[in-house]
């Protein structure tokens, strides 16, 4: 988004809890999976994620959650697709 836009600041938005969860699933041995990079890359190639307007996932939002959970070594060790 650009700089003026009221989401531009990504990080206001998102305030400590990146960072919390990721604190909480070392601590707790539970994986946590932070799609904060792989959105952020595909705005970096000029595919935005999000609809104009808001912070809503449009279709490539949801195209690069989906392929970043399906990658996930915790989900493709459970569904048996590990390689």
């Amino acid at each position: 988004f650009p700089p003026e836009s009221e989401v531009g600041d990504w990080r206001t938005h998102c305030g400590p809890v990146p960072e919390f969860l990721a604190a909480w699933s070392a601590r707790e041995g539970v994986p946590v999976l932070d799609l904060t990079e792989p959105l952020r890359a595909s705005v970096a190639k000029g595919d935005v994620p999000w609809f104009p307007a808001d912070t809503h996932w449009n279709a490539t939002g949801h195209r690069v959650a989906a392929e970043t959970i399906a990658a996930w070594e915790p989900v493709r060790a459970w569904a048996g697709t590990k390689r």
